[in-house]
């Protein structure tokens, strides 16, 4: 099988990025924390710029020493750099991880510490599934699955487990 099979720790990438943040007047003087605070609000939530959910960053530096406003806007501008730590996923992807829940129809996990992933049966294989997988797994057990769909605003995954899974966890037993 020539399948790649990817576990938490490698649908997580560190990306080095400049993004440009406006902040209110008001703030003038604080930039520094009222941005660190703007990046910790966006944690856990997908962040198109970075295309990714943004699980953390590290080594922000302000890349100008003043902001700027465009064409007389309510906002000033500020330039900015750091090393963020993304999240992303494809449809088709292989993914391991660890179980979490475990019901007769569904099995499921969390990825990341904040995705969370329902995992159904194809209907071709949901018969033998439920034979032959199910009264084996346990929570913590190890499970692979196929993304089926990936839903970034609200954090959640759809898997499959269909013949080429079920094959690969007939494997795995």
């Amino acid at each position: 099988m020539d399948s790649i099979i990817f576990d938490e720790g490698s649908l997580t990438k560190v990306i080095t990025r400049e993004l440009e943040l406006g902040l209110y007047p008001q703030y003038i003087g604080e930039e520094k924390n009222v941005i660190n605070k703007l990046l910790r609000q966006r944690k856990f939530n997908y962040n198109p710029d970075l295309n990714g959910i943004l699980l953390g960053y590290s080594h922000l530096e302000f890349l100008n020493d003043t902001g700027r406003i465009i064409d007389d806007g309510a906002l000033i501008f500020w330039k900015i750099k750091a090393n963020f730590n993304i999240f992303n996923i494809t449809t088709n992807q292989l993914v391991k991880s660890k179980l979490t829940r475990v019901g007769k129809k569904y099995l499921g996990c969390t990825l990341v510490g904040c995705i969370d992933v329902t995992i159904k049966f194809d209907e071709q294989v949901e018969n033998e599934i439920e034979e032959q997988i199910i009264p084996n797994m346990s929570i913590d057990n190890d499970i692979i699955f196929k993304v089926k769909s990936f839903v970034p605003s609200q954090r959640y995954i759809e898997g499959i487990i269909d013949e080429e899974v079920f094959r690969l966890l007939t494997n795995l037993s």
